[in-house]
């Protein structure tokens, strides 16, 4: 099971990796088909020539936030499981007459914020990584860039085009690997919930017996009642706030890198640049 299940884990990080390719040219095709303007048309353009581009850039970033929601929401399965097993000894143990002490789950919630910080950990990484491969493009482009620049072009709309190549595909693909991991633990992790009513069989002594009396096997017998108590189901919350978090700061980070690689882009544009060979 362990297996299969980090077998099906590569797989959907593969897939929404290379699913980011063709969001990219999705994305491309309908910038240029309803772009009216030169910076969207140019990165539309871009997108459609090279979609793969983002699927090697953002590739970490992607496969992290898999991770980060994987864990957020086997967190919260993990939780209300917890709870509503802890819930189910209680009325347990109150049909049996004996006291109850709870184990909690926070063993469990601990583990999985360690999981939390070192998801934004390699969220971090990868936000450098996409700034190394930004920067790189626009170095290595820069004969061409300066080139536009030198016919007229404007920096304005090469630097709006280079930010709506980079943040188009962004969002829908940041949005599809935060589903994807979200889901990711409700379908690898089978149901357990029971429907049958908690029964036990309590043994009361009779008026003026001792309660020890019920320590013999037949007394015990003769004496006992069976009590029932409604299950508690567990009831798994969506951790909208975590995943917004996540996708929040996949997005902001990709933000700051382009209005970084926007710097690059304007010491890429200069008139010296047009002798790089």
């Amino acid at each position: 099971m362990g297996g299969l299940v980090v077998t099906g884990a590569l797989a959907v990080s593969v897939g929404v990796v290379w699913g980011t390719g063709w969001i990219s040219h999705t994305a491309g095709r309908l910038l240029h088909r309803f772009a009216r303007r030169p910076a969207t048309l140019l990165a539309g353009r871009r997108l459609m020539a090279d979609p793969w581009s983002g699927s090697r850039t953002f590739s970490a970033m992607m496969v992290a936030l898999i991770a980060g929601a994987a864990a957020a929401g086997l967190s919260a399965l993990t939780v209300a499981t917890g709870r509503a097993s802890e819930e189910n000894l209680r009325r347990y143990s109150r049909l049996l007459g004996e006291p109850y002490v709870p184990a909690g789950t926070e063993f469990y919630e601990r583990a999985y914020d360690l999981v939390g910080y070192a998801v934004i950990g390699a969220t971090a990484i990868a936000a450098m990584g996409l700034l190394v491969a930004f920067a790189d493009g626009v170095m290595a482009r820069r004969r061409t860039l300066a080139s536009l620049v030198a016919c007229g072009t404007p920096r304005a709309v090469l630097s709006r085009a280079l930010a709506w190549q980079i943040l188009t595909p962004v969002v829908p693909t940041v949005l599809l690997a935060v589903a994807v991991g979200i889901l990711l633990p409700r379908l690898a992790v089978p149901g357990a919930d029971d429907a049958q009513p908690l029964e036990a069989l309590r043994c009361t002594p009779l008026p003026g017996d001792p309660a020890s009396a019920c320590e013999d096997a037949a007394y015990a017998r003769a004496h006992s009642s069976l009590h029932t108590a409604e299950r508690v189901q567990a009831v798994v919350e969506v951790p909208w706030g975590q995943l917004a978090l996540l996708a929040g700061g996949a997005v902001t980070a990709t933000v700051v890198i382009t209005l970084i690689s926007l710097l690059f882009l304007r010491m890429s544009t200069r008139a010296g640049e047009l002798r790089v060979q």
